[in-house]
């Protein structure tokens, strides 16, 4: 199944994207996993 999204021209600068709640929180638990992976992240997984 495809979902075809068609916007205007003129609508283009109307379209955003943003992770959900739920997939930030992956993310996160991912990043308090494996910090060695992230080092920019280190003091937020510290704290």
């Amino acid at each position: 199944m495809t979902i075809v999204f068609r916007v205007p021209a003129d609508g283009a600068e109307r379209v955003g994207f943003a992770y959900s709640p739920t997939m930030e929180a992956v993310l996160s638990l991912h990043v308090r996993v494996e910090p060695k992976h992230h080092p920019v992240q280190h003091g937020w997984a510290r704290s």
